[in-house]
């Protein structure tokens, strides 16, 4: 996979984004649209010139994420060094973590949200 195509102008089916991200193209889009809206509170802005803009790196963590291999293997897929794809990887985290945890990630407050949580795991 090439930088290009995360772009905004390639068009990719549904089933190309749930096989490289596993999730929908959709799902994608919220999640980096989402991440781009924060990024300012906790990273300085990729350059104009810089070459794997925010859209890329949240691509390369999601990716790496959701493959379970070596860091340097989603790395390879996009073009980037180690070392880049290290600092990108923890920029995006950081931005899920400090900006986008307290709306989206939570514990159950009470002991009805638990038995909510609890129900959805019954068989």
């Amino acid at each position: 996979m090439r930088r290009d195509e995360v772009q905004e102008d390639v068009i990719y089916d549904d089933g190309w984004y749930r096989d490289q991200f596993r999730c929908s193209r959709d799902t994608f889009d919220f999640i980096e649209n989402e991440i781009r809206k924060k990024w300012n509170f906790i990273n300085k802005n990729p350059g104009h010139n810089t070459y794997f803009q925010i859209k890329e790196r949240v691509a390369f963590t999601i990716h790496y994420l959701t493959h379970g291999g070596a860091i340097q293997d989603s790395a390879k897929v996009f073009g980037m060094s180690k070392t880049s794809a290290q600092r990108y990887l923890w920029e995006v985290i950081d931005v899920l973590l400090v900006q986008l945890s307290p709306e989206y990630l939570h514990l159950p407050r009470n002991n009805k949200e638990w038995m909510i949580t609890v129900e959805g795991f019954d068989i």
